[in-house]
């Protein structure tokens, strides 16, 4: 129990420090994925919940990114990243409905956004729908291209898929 606190407090302070690094370095509405708050405080705090909910993420603390993660999206309902993050969390909970539901969310915002594209296309194999999966690789690859982690990651996947 104690190593879980230290490990969100370290979580908490580095989340800050990413904070306090966008707003010495980039105009606060140039981060945030297309944030409609009107706020520097606003946005603000949507770096800072994303980043929380990417260390929860990391940490393997699902359910608390989730939490974190509807509460940015209630404050910016067009944050494809916000909505591509509750699908991995969702997914990696094995929620396939609720992945496939953000995940369509963030494609609405952002149909080229090239995470979610990768994300949708493992939820896709969960499904056992190499189909669509390998629907998503092709539009990586006319996205990004043969070398991008995203086409990579997904058609090593698919790979995996295949060779089961």
């Amino acid at each position: 129990m104690i190593l879980a606190s230290t490990a969100r407090v370290v979580a908490l302070l580095s989340a800050a420090a990413i904070i306090v690094a966008f707003a010495g370095v980039a105009p606060v509405g140039a981060v945030g994925g297309g944030s409609s708050g009107n706020s520097s405080a606003s946005n603000l705090n949507v770096i800072a919940k994303i980043a929380s909910a990417q260390q929860d993420i990391r940490l393997g603390w699902y359910s608390e990114a989730i939490q974190t993660l509807q509460s940015v999206v209630e404050q910016d309902k067009q944050n494809a990243d916000a909505y591509n993050l509750l699908g991995f969390a969702s997914r990696k909970l094995e929620r396939t409905d609720d992945a496939a539901k953000y995940y369509e969310a963030a494609l609405t915002i952002d149909p080229d956004h090239l995470g979610v594209l990768e994300y949708q296309g493992e939820l896709f194999l969960m499904l056992d729908d190499l189909e669509k999966a390998s629907a998503n690789l092709a539009r990586l690859l006319e996205l990004c291209g043969a070398n991008c982690h995203e086409y990579l990651d997904l058609k090593s996947d698919i790979a995996s898929y295949q060779g089961s």
